[in-house]
């Protein structure tokens, strides 16, 4: 491979097949080679997929245990990923087959540890503390009447949480089943764009207990940035709802058309979420 040639992956990550999970690309930047933000973010957008991860060994020494990590989407840099992170991880010890149990990302949000058991991995990733909103706005409103068959949501306690660590409202529905919940229709109206810059926030995680005893939680996340996007499994938000509930322990379904499972264990000021993955895309980039 010359010098101006990269391998890259694409990996559905949180699930154990293809076309399932939520799409990543990852591009391995050998430690001798760098790349700037202008030629990162212009892969991103070559590759369109709603993340894309780059990592690259911190240390000469191969196998090296530790990388960085920088995440970009297809318009900008980003702050934080669970989903690429995850497919960031399963390419340094399935397609890599780096022969160690942890590796450290150097991330901005801090190291993150990868650890490999069995198939799955398991990412540490800082909690994301929530805020509860005693008196809800008008906006906050907006964000639940977003939902088009909100009016199924009669008789449920709903509880409003804000992030400032990711920057998310929670809507907290009362007792809502994964098949209840992707039932509902989203619609990002006007009255939503302006609720959302209002608010000020990236999105919004509409998340409920579950009712039929498989899943401790179930969610779904839209953003408000991108025009109302569903992201089809969210890592990011799975860091405040662990602190949601009052569980060590979740068992998580993100309810989106392409659908993912999680587990989610908060670990002090620590979350471990663990899933799984497949690479669907192998290949040499040339720039």
């Amino acid at each position: 491979m010359d010098s101006n040639s990269f391998s890259i992956y694409i990996v559905d990550a949180f699930t154990t097949k293809a076309f399932g999970g939520n799409a990543a690309g990852v591009v391995v930047i050998p430690y001798e080679n760098a790349l700037n933000d202008e030629t990162m973010q212009s892969i991103a957008s070559e590759l369109n997929k709603p993340m894309t991860a780059f990592i690259k060994p911190t240390l000469s020494e191969s196998p090296c245990a530790r990388y960085s990590l920088l995440w970009f989407n297809p318009k900008q840099k980003a702050k934080f990923c669970g989903h690429a992170t995850l497919a960031a991880g399963h390419v340094l010890f399935n397609e890599l087959n780096l022969p160690f149990s942890t590796i450290t990302m150097d991330s901005p949000v801090g190291d993150v540890d990868i650890s490999r058991s069995s198939a799955s991995l398991s990412l540490s990733f800082p909690l994301s503390p929530l805020e509860y909103v005693e008196t809800p706005t008008e906006h906050h409103q907006a964000l639940l009447h977003s939902l088009v068959s909100h009016e199924q949501l009669a008789g449920r306690k709903v509880e409003y949480y804000y992030s400032a660590a990711i920057n998310d409202v929670l809507v907290h529905i009362e007792s809502m089943g994964a098949d209840e919940l992707a039932e509902l229709v989203y619609c990002h109206s006007a009255a939503t764009e302006r609720a959302g810059s209002a608010l000020g926030v990236r999105a919004v995680v509409f998340v409920s207990g579950g009712n039929d005893g498989e899943y401790d939680s179930v969610a779904r996340v839209f953003g408000i940035e991108n025009g109302g996007e569903e992201d089809q499994v969210t890592g990011s938000a799975h860091t405040a709802i662990a602190a949601l509930f009052g569980k060590d322990r979740i068992r998580a379904r993100q309810c989106s058309q392409r659908g993912g499972d999680l587990l989610v264990e908060r670990k002090g000021d620590r979350v471990l979420i663990t899933g799984d993955s497949v690479t669907i895309v192998r290949g040499t980039m040339s720039i």
